[in-house]
């Protein structure tokens, strides 16, 4: 049989914030300029250090020249680190911890652990400044408009009208190994091999969308099942055990862990992602209880390698990111059970006359359980509809 899937989706996404300001660690940051002096003397003293190991000024002490060598390399990675931190037009974070928060304190006592050095060990003085943090947590107002300032997160709300869309469209080939009886006499068997592709039809998921979800995995993927059903009388299971392989694709997404909500607009980046492999073995026991109806259970493992995606090329990087967060937990397993209603009419009729096939079934599914990895914890319902028609006439 040659077969084809066309999958229409239901997706929404609704979205409930609130801000709760007893418990907030982290205030708006001031804006680039508050940090322009506090840096000037920040790089003048490191100028000044750098002068003096050049000209020698310690090479009569070891130990302290080793302290100046030490202090200059540890001092340039902290200044680097926290004017994309605090000042840079592009990276610099939209919110700071408050001077109150124990991150904040941190970055404050480094900066103060840091000018006492310089003035008091290495005699470089001038720098005294600290940087300013916010000194009150954000407020709810500030928080709405950080999420769709561009120079914040840049995202809209997801709480638009519900969306039937299409999804990934599927085709392929199910070839018949061996049939010994037929369902419903005091014994049957049968074996299926199916080979299909998915097509990346469906929608992908928007960035700037907060909690976006796609219709489709947006990823082309092969796939090879084998299926085995045996039965007695009314009573049957299927077993069916799945290897998709999907190949690579590039798309736009933010530089954040899956379960990141809140990224940067500026963390946007273009890259390539090849998933892993996946593996699923699918148990089927029914039983009929009517003509052409029967009950259906499922029972469902599945398993999944890790993704491996990076830049695609001439992309820069981003600092203070690393593509491989996108593929944190996308090595995952989990157990699915559930349960349904299958109708299949063979199309022969009780007058000896030969209709159409067709098969339909209603099964509602939960994920119970899992390993490893982020999954998706879904309670999913699926309709679906099988109708045959000859290809060639005899």
């Amino acid at each position: 049989s040659v077969f084809g899937t066309v999958p229409w989706v239901f997706v929404r996404s609704r979205v409930s914030l609130t801000v709760d300001a007893s418990t907030a660690r982290v205030g708006l940051n001031p804006g680039p300029a508050q940090y322009d002096e506090f840096f000037r003397q920040f790089d003048a003293a490191l100028a000044s250090l750098a002068l003096r190991v050049q000209h020698g000024d310690f090479a009569g002490d070891p130990t302290t020249l080793a302290l100046a060598q030490q202090t200059l390399a540890s001092a340039s990675a902290l200044r680097a680190g926290s004017f994309t931190l605090l000042a840079d037009p592009v990276r610099a974070s939209s919110v700071l911890p408050t001077s109150t928060d124990a991150y904040g304190g941190l970055l404050l006592a480094q900066i103060a652990s840091l000018q006492s050095t310089l003035s008091n060990q290495l005699g470089v003085p001038g720098f005294t400044l600290a940087p300013r943090l916010p000194a009150t947590p954000l407020t709810s107002d500030q928080f709405t408009a950080l999420l769709g300032s561009p120079g914040g997160f840049a995202l809209t709300s997801s709480n638009i009208l519900p969306q039937v869309v299409l999804g990934d469209l599927e085709a392929g080939v199910a070839v018949q190994v061996a049939q010994h009886g037929t369902a419903g006499v005091a014994s049957w068997s049968a074996a299926w091999m199916r080979f299909a592709a998915r097509f990346p039809t469906g929608s992908a998921a928007d960035p700037s969308v907060l909690l976006s979800q796609g219709s489709g995995d947006q990823h082309p993927a092969l796939q090879v099942d084998g299926i085995l059903e045996v039965g007695r009388h009314r009573v049957g299971i299927r077993a069916e055990a799945a290897y998709q392989h999907q190949l690579p694709r590039s798309s736009f997404q933010r530089m954040g862990a899956p379960d990141q909500a809140l990224v940067p607009a500026s963390y946007l980046a273009a890259v390539r992602s090849q998933p892993g492999d996946s593996f699923a073995v699918t148990v089927r026991p029914f039983i009929g209880f009517a003509p052409h109806l029967a009950v259906a259970a499922l029972a469902q493992y599945w398993w999944k390698g890790m993704n491996r995606t990076g830049y695609v090329t001439n992309q820069p990087a981003i600092a203070g990111t690393d593509p491989s967060q996108l593929d944190v937990g996308s090595a995952a397993n989990a157990v699915v059970i559930g349960i349904g209603l299958s109708y299949v009419y063979t199309g022969a009729g009780r007058d000896g006359s030969v209709g159409l096939p067709v098969e339909a079934g209603w099964s509602i599914e939960r994920t119970v359980a899992s390993g490893r990895g982020i999954f998706p914890y879904a309670l999913t319902s699926r309709v679906s509809l099988h109708i045959y028609r000859p290809l060639i006439k005899h």
